[in-house]
């Protein structure tokens, strides 16, 4: 996606600008598409990381941390519970729950990894470290390795369960 960009952009005129809208995935673990894209072209380029803080991830003075490197342009808003809706990751459809976050559907193909989780789990932990909201379980997701193992506490049907995922990008740019 990023080199795409980047060769879209070597052929537009002069003045000419592309916006690329990604999902953070695309962004993180130093090989986001606007990395990418830097490999490939020398022209400027500006990445905006927009999201949403849980309540428990403000501070007193009203700060939240993110990840160094992620974005030129931080930007991070308070969650609002008054808004419809819920965020889609990576095929789950996530909703706040008092107990973690629901898993209100499940959209990725037989097989993948995410696959493990089942519609109605209410995901509490990920490798140990609890998880309150949608936003603070995609961070936590983001921040996973590929390719390793990585153990998730669910409430599935009222019973406290453990499972494994291993997560994998969906696809690599050429």
């Amino acid at each position: 996606m990023g080199v795409r960009a980047a060769r879209l952009a070597e052929a537009a005129p002069p003045r000419g600008v592309v916006v690329a809208i990604l999902g953070s995935g695309h962004v993180a673990y130093g090989l986001g598409a606007n990395l990418r894209a830097a490999r490939v072209s020398a022209l400027p380029r500006l990445t905006v990381w927009d999201d949403v803080a849980a309540t428990e991830d403000v501070d007193a003075q009203g700060r939240v941390r993110v990840p160094l490197g992620m974005a030129d342009w931080v930007r991070v808003y308070p969650q609002d519970d008054t808004l419809q809706g819920t965020p889609s990751l990576a095929g789950l459809k996530l909703a706040a729950h008092p107990s973690g976050v629901r898993i209100e559907a499940v959209r990725v193909p037989p097989g993948d990894a995410r696959a493990v989780f089942h519609a109605e789990d209410i995901v509490q932990a990920v490798q140990g470290e609890p998880v309150t909201s949608p936003a603070r379980l995609r961070l936590r997701v983001e921040g996973l390795a590929w390719n390793q193992p990585a153990e998730v506490k669910v409430l599935r049907g009222g019973v406290s369960t453990r499972l494994t995922f291993t997560p994998r990008p969906s696809h690599v740019d050429p």
